[in-house]
């Protein structure tokens, strides 16, 4: 009798979310959610409008020409580096996305009349086979992304592949699944982490360098995010204790974006910023004569919510993410992916590789390090057949352990592979 009333007055249902992060917005705070990963597959492809062989370039080097004295002479000097010399057609437009000094060559070395300073597009003059192009190294290191291409606008960026398309037998491309790679293991190695939606752990105030003065306010540094949009919000809406709250991005390189108003004596904002790879959020009480207890107390009353996405969610407390890493002997390709099966967690392979081709067969879809089943190429290609690997007894342990959080769960993994999140939620969530 009692099990039937509980059925009856049972009014929850699931629900399905997808990507990384994957986000229930109404979850129920519940063991056992459903969980798949899927796995990816990239090539680097190029079309061969690369005309910039960095093979050719030299370091430490420019060509010291006087346009009004065509002084040519090539001299050491660490402001510049040279491309060496550039095969061209006459008479033609080229472009880079640089700005550059230039001169022309004719078959034989010595340079011909004309040159260009900092013109782009350039035509080269009708009796010109070559091009040489002098960069600041100021503006563009030894190793930038210099990309010179026919025509009248700047293509993307592209490595140099002999003018022809590639992946080819002359110019392979690495083929590149997902998974990160532990040396010591010897094992592809997946983090996966199931979280609140609140990224602000409040209890951690402390004293932080908010600008590239090195000004110092009581605040909060919060490293690891992933790129992407997040939003910053209050709990509180209205004014309460006059308090100045402000956020700041710093980038790897140590400099900062422009200053972000969350409080302010008049107005309470919602806030959407960008964050890089590598960046780190700057969270702090901007009123210089605040004593740490005081900005706790701020703090504690406004009620920051930080959450991933540009649309600010409802405030919550912040929990400790649950992360686990579960490890495998090979990437997981865009054919394959992890999920439970008949009660088992485990890799379903539908992929297999083949290190060096010869003349095996392949029956369906591939990539391969040449772009074509050429001898001596590495080929991964989709199988007919599934094959199942259970996890470890220590990793499913730990994959039955997550549990979803009310009233929002945040499902992402650190190796970029697309998530499902099948979660309990109730009616009047909706």
């Amino acid at each position: 009798m009692s099990m039937t009333r509980r059925r009856l007055l049972d009014d929850t249902f699931k629900k399905t979310v997808e990507g990384n992060p994957a986000i229930a917005i109404d979850s129920l705070a519940r063991m056992y959610p459903g969980i798949t990963m899927q796995g990816w597959t990239e090539q680097a492809k190029t079309t061969g409008a690369q005309l910039f062989d960095r093979s050719l370039a030299e370091d430490n080097k420019y060509q010291n020409f006087d346009i009004s004295s065509n002084d040519f002479s090539i001299v050491q000097n660490d402001g510049f580096w040279i491309t060496g010399k550039i095969p061209v057609k006459p008479n033609t437009t080229y472009t880079i996305n640089a700005n550059a000094f230039g001169a022309y060559y004719s078959d034989a070395d010595t340079p011909i009349t004309t040159t260009f300073k900092e013109e782009n597009p350039f035509v080269t003059p009708e009796n010109a086979n070559y091009v040489c192009l002098n960069l600041k190294k100021s503006n563009y290191p030894f190793g930038s992304d210099i990309m010179l291409n026919e025509g009248t606008t700047a293509l993307p960026y592209e490595p140099y592949t002999g003018g022809q398309p590639s992946p080819s037998p002359d110019y392979p491309q690495e083929i590149v699944s997902s998974g990160s790679w532990d040396e010591t293991a010897q094992k592809w190695e997946y983090e996966i982490n199931m979280a609140g939606a609140q990224l602000f752990d409040e209890s951690d105030i402390q004293v932080v360098s908010v600008d590239s003065e090195g000004t110092q306010r009581n605040g909060f540094e919060i490293t690891g995010l992933k790129p992407g949009q997040y939003t910053i919000s209050t709990k509180q809406k209205t004014i309460g204790t006059i308090g100045y709250l402000y956020a700041n991005v710093k980038n790897s390189s140590g400099e900062y974006d422009k200053i972000q108003y969350i409080v302010t004596d008049v107005k309470i904002n919602t806030v959407t910023i960008s964050i890089r790879s590598g960046d780190t959020l700057i969270i702090y009480d901007a009123k210089r004569s605040n004593s740490m207890e005081v900005s706790k107390s701020i703090f504690a009353e406004y009620g920051i919510m930080l959450n991933i996405s540009s649309t600010a969610l409802p405030y919550q407390p912040y929990h400790t993410p649950q992360s686990i890493t579960l490890q495998s002997d090979r990437p997981l390709t865009k054919w394959d992916r992890l999920e439970k099966r008949n009660g088992q967690w485990g890799w379903v392979y539908k992929s297999e590789e083949i290190e060096s081709y010869t003349d095996e067969s392949v029956p369906g879809e591939y990539f391969s390090t040449t772009g074509q089943l050429s001898v001596g190429a590495q080929v991964w290609y989709e199988t007919d057949t599934e094959t199942f690997v259970p996890l470890t007894t220590a990793e499913q342990e730990a994959m039955n352990a997550l549990y979803t959080y009310r009233p929002t769960t945040v499902l992402s993994n650190q190796q970029d592979c697309d998530m499902t999140l099948t979660y309990k939620t109730r009616k009047g969530m909706n």
